[in-house]
């Protein structure tokens, strides 16, 4: 190619790419142009959501914190809320309404709008079935420490073991006593841990005594007794067992036998970390673990006899023959029931009436088998209290001798099952008029559908149990006591309880007691619940005890012998403590969006420090 055609070929390539470059520099200056857009857009929106992040964590928090008033007032006569059906079956405090308003939410102000009526905040609550359900901290609970009054008689002077330096009996002031007559091996069974406050034992090893887990977690302690101090020490006499020979089983306070020293940990541990000291479970200091279920326990009574309305303030009816017996449903047995809703009350002259029927038969009527007209079963439903009403002077009761070897049992105070084949019903009767019906639960608040029994009992009255069946189930929920004997220092701390026990309770006066030798049977399905008193049970070829709900005792006497062919099974439902599980679902009014769940655990200690806690066990508050 000649020069002139190269210069005119280069100068044709020159005029093309300035335009391509021009293309290019144009090009190049949008995108960056798009590319500051972009930055300032995304930083913009950054600082956007992190301002909207921390104004909505701003309002769930006001929302949680006004939640939480609302949930457990001030006022110590006001209701709290996020209680679930297990322990208030009629809804009464469930927090799913604002009941100072009636509406399905609860609304808080957002200080920022400078408006105090904004009501900016919506926050809808929940809570689970359980919450705020209160069960026994152990399955076997001995809450006797040796200073607890036992009163001789009810106008006696109270004497306490510990504080009047007279030897304390254990099973009977605390702790548990197992007698295992002529070598038998029969196992007291428990399931679900058993906690000794006074930290005696006697006669309690591998051959008398089974701990089953109601779980797998190998950790959960099978047995609680009060941490023991050296010797010498200023506390040394915080396990009350510890005082030595006063309860006659040496040093106390120590495991049974059956645990090696190695094996205690989680087991019965006898030190730090999971031991507990006498203030944790001390029933007479208000703080302690034992003392608040014992008072939250009879809060329930109080509660459930309001709500069920099986409690008459009225003398209860109780028939004199068996003119009233009928075939009880669909058995073919017969039955002569008692309803508390003709009256409820038990004095003098109608634990006569009712011991005339529970007699051994030997008159023309007495409670049996159900076989015929002449032995039917005895069926209570409802609330009954034993003891002597006030005023009443025609009705009132003596002290009398209930378990004295010496004297006749009295029979104002004393109600005895004696019959052979006695069968005693409390709730609602099984399809083969046996016992209760275990899974029978009324409708909360409905009086005709409601079957359960409480017995409670007042003043110096006992149960004497020689022969037959006493087979009990709740109102509601195996947490409802069956049987209720409180101390008059608990009824004391209780608003509207209006009763508690007073009986002599040596070492031959027993609240309830099983004769040796006898066909004996009793069946608890709800809490067994006797703080005031102390329970003799014995296990031989036929006679046992069952006790599905759990048991609080002061102190408890078995006694086996080696025929020995049923136990003493004490096996009560998963362990709460009280605490309220509740879930807050919060709302933006003003924006119209949703902030987010929060699920919350309330510390409650079985409902007497309410609130003195909370921690959180959901939070999601993204949008």
């Amino acid at each position: 190619m000649s020069r002139k055609q190269l210069r005119h070929s280069t100068g044709q390539d020159a005029g093309m790419a300035l335009p391509m470059v021009i293309i290019l520099i144009i090009g190049l200056s949008l995108w960056m142009a798009s590319v500051a857009i972009l930055t300032r857009s995304t930083g913009a929106t950054i600082t956007q959501n992190i301002a909207q992040m921390q104004d909505r964590q701003r309002l769930v928090s006001i929302g949680i914190s006004g939640m939480m008033d609302r949930l457990t007032p001030a006022d110590p006569n006001a209701e709290i809320l996020g209680v679930g059906t297990d322990l208030d079956p009629t809804g009464a405090q469930s927090c799913s309404k604002d009941p100072s308003t009636g509406r399905s939410y609860f609304t808080f102000d957002d200080p920022n709008l400078g408006d105090a009526g904004s009501g900016r905040i919506w926050v809808s609550c929940s809570e689970t079935i359980e919450s705020g359900a209160q069960q026994a901290l152990a399955s076997f609970l001995l809450v006797g420490t040796g200073h607890e009054s036992q009163l001789a008689t009810p106008a006696a002077t109270p004497t306490r073991c510990l504080d009047d330096a007279r030897a304390c009996v254990t099973g009977v002031d605390g702790g548990l006593r197992i007698n295992a007559a002529g070598g038998g091996v029969n196992r007291a069974v428990v399931t679900g841990g058993l906690i000794n406050v006074s930290g005696a034992w006697d006669g309690v090893n591998a051959n008398t005594l089974e701990l089953k887990r109601p779980t797998t977690d190998a950790n959960a302690p099978q047995i609680d007794i009060p941490i023991r101090l050296p010797a010498g020490s200023a506390e040394a006499t915080q396990c009350p067992a510890a005082v030595g020979t006063v309860w006659g089983v040496g040093a106390g306070c120590a495991c049974p036998a059956f645990f090696a020293a190695t094996a205690q940990d989680g087991e019965c541990p006898t030190g730090p970390p999971d031991a507990k000291s006498f203030q944790q479970l001390d029933p007479a200091n208000t703080k302690s673990l034992v003392s608040s279920y014992l008072r939250s326990m009879l809060k329930r009574v109080v509660k459930e006899q309001s709500t069920s309305g099986l409690f008459t303030d009225r003398p209860a009816e109780i028939p004199v023959g068996c003119g009233t017996a009928q075939l009880y449903g669909s058995s073919g047995k017969y039955a002569i029931v008692i309803d508390a809703s003709a009256g409820s009350l038990i004095g003098a002259t109608e634990l006569f009436a009712l011991n005339n029927l529970t007699s051994d038969g030997t008159g023309t009527c007495s409670i049996g088998n159900g076989s015929d007209a002449k032995t039917p079963v005895l069926v209570l439903n409802g609330v009954f209290r034993f003891g002597p009403r006030t005023g009443d002077v025609a009705n009132a009761m003596g002290p009398g001798n209930p378990k004295s070897k010496t004297k006749v049992i009295a029979t104002n105070n004393v109600w005895q099952i004696k019959g052979a084949n006695a069968v005693v019903i409390g709730g609602a009767p099984n399809a083969t008029l046996t016992g209760c019906d275990p899974n029978y639960y009324g409708t909360p608040g409905n009086r005709t559908q409601t079957k359960g029994v409480n017995l409670q009992f007042a003043g110096s009255t006992y149960i004497d149990l020689p022969s037959g069946t006493l087979s009990l189930c709740p109102f509601y929920k195996k947490s409802s006591h069956v049987i209720t004997v409180p101390t008059a220092s608990l009824a004391s701390q209780v608003s509207n309880l209006e009763f508690s026990w007073g009986g002599a309770s040596g070492d031959a006066n027993a609240f309830i007691q099983t004769a040796y030798g006898s066909t004996y049977s009793l069946e608890t399905n709800g809490l067994l619940f006797a703080p005031a008193a102390y329970a003799s049970l014995g296990l031989n070829s036929s006679s046992g005890a069952l006790m599905n709900g759990g048991a609080v005792f002061r102190g408890l006497t078995l006694t086996t012998n080696a025929s020995a062919s049923r136990s003493g099974t004490v096996s009560p439902p998963p362990a709460t403590n009280g605490d309220r599980k509740v879930q807050l679902r919060f709302w933006d009014s003003y924006l119209k969006r949703d902030l987010g769940i929060v699920q919350v655990v309330i510390r409650d200690q079985f409902g007497q420090q309410p609130a003195y806690a909370y921690s959180y066990t959901v939070w999601r508050t993204m949008w």
